[in-house]
């Protein structure tokens, strides 16, 4: 067997692979979109796989992710593609691959590597971290909503189906929910810190990448301080505009022509409704907490109107705009799931962020974090 970088001319043959373990359909357009970055550029791609006579039978993957602190933008690698034929398995094949990339990770400046995953043991062995769990904010629109929330966060479409009582409870549950919901999401103009505002702040759909969008990040840096990723025009184009799996919907936000926030949501194959990105930053703290809470609304309609059967957003860690932003979304009518992935993190010990990074619970996660196949 050998373990070594694709080649760029290989992505058919990885990404094949890929279909054949999962029974996936996955396109060769959607695989490349991912993989060949242009905004990272390397002789090799940092994708790793394993070929034993000729085949694919092993693929670990980096997605090289910008971030942003107080200190500036720096790469980092997101874990993707983490995948060993179960006919190859108990020959420490993730470890052999790690081990090609950790040395990639040194050679091209990448400060962390990042993921979620539920299967953490075999992370943990190579050193990484746990350092928290994804949690989620849910707006129910239909009365199996939670039920359909629940199922898509399963480990895999074979896990054990939910009970007769479990359905019947969790459809209960939703019910009452959506009356609780729709009460408080009716008057969300009310809850508006200066009435004034819904005419200042200015909310537009757009089919292209606000030219602003880095200031605005760099400018959300400034006020909330900790990590988050670095969304400039051309970031929002690879990963909302020209995304191959689904196209989400952008609407920005703009004060006297400044840019004060935008927020992406999707109606997804699975029927759900996610945003995807919401971010917001001014000096007046009632623009930025107005700003949500009419785009949130956007969202919110929109997503009733398309049919989806309820909202969903990461609730992550503490950081200031997560608090913020979660409070925001409680008050509207979206409810607390303590569900979700497990975050895996390992720090480049040559990185000179290393104290930034580890403050986990500082980094501000939303969806734009993941491989975006829901947008």
């Amino acid at each position: 067997m050998e373990i070594r970088l694709a080649r760029r001319d290989e992505d058919k043959a990885c990404n094949d692979f890929h279909n054949r373990i999962y029974g996936d359909n996955r396109t060769l357009e959607q695989w490349q979109w991912g993989y060949f970055l242009e905004a990272f550029q390397t002789d090799k791609i940092p994708f790793a796989v394993v070929e034993d006579k000729g085949k694919i039978v092993g693929t670990q993957a980096f997605i090289p992710i910008r971030l942003i602190n107080k200190d500036g933008i720096f790469w980092t690698a997101k874990s993707e593609d983490t995948l060993v034929d179960p006919d190859y398995r108990g020959q420490k094949l993730f470890e052999k691959m790690y081990d090609l990339l950790f040395t990639y990770l040194d050679e091209n400046d990448l400060h962390c590597i990042w993921g979620f995953t539920p299967a953490t043991k075999s992370f943990i062995r190579l050193g990484f971290e746990i350092p928290g769990t994804i949690s989620q904010l849910f707006m129910p629109f239909s009365n199996d909503a939670i039920i359909r929330a629940i199922r898509s966060q399963l480990p895999s479409p074979k896990s054990k189906p939910l009970s007769l009582l479990k359905r019947t409870s969790y459809k209960a549950a939703t019910v009452a929910g959506r009356v609780v919901s729709c009460l408080k999401f009716s008057g969300i103009e009310s809850k508006l810190k200066n009435k004034s505002n819904l005419d200042k702040i200015n909310i537009t759909i757009t089919d292209t990448a606000p030219a602003q969008a880095g200031e605005l990040c760099q400018a959300f840096i400034k006020k909330y301080g900790g990590i988050t990723i670095y969304r400039d025009a051309a970031f929002i184009k690879w990963r909302l505009l020209d995304n191959p799996f689904i196209k989400s919907i952008i609407k920005t936000a703009h004060v006297d022509g400044e840019l004060v926030g935008w927020i992406a949501y999707t109606h997804a194959p699975d029927g759900m409704g996610y945003v995807i990105d919401w971010i917001a930053a001014h000096k007046d703290d009632a623009i930025v907490h107005d700003t949500l809470l009419l785009l949130l609304k956007e969202a919110v309609t929109d997503m009733r109107q398309t049919g989806a059967v309820g909202l969903r957003f990461w609730k992550a860690t503490t950081h200031p705009f997560d608090e913020l932003a979660s409070d925001i979304a409680k008050k509207s009518g979206f409810f607390h799931i303590k569900r979700g992935y497990t975050t895996v993190l390992y720090i480049n010990e040559n990185s000179d962020r290393k104290n930034q990074l580890s403050d986990y619970q500082n980094w501000f996660i939303n969806r734009t974090f993941t491989q975006g196949c829901y947008g």
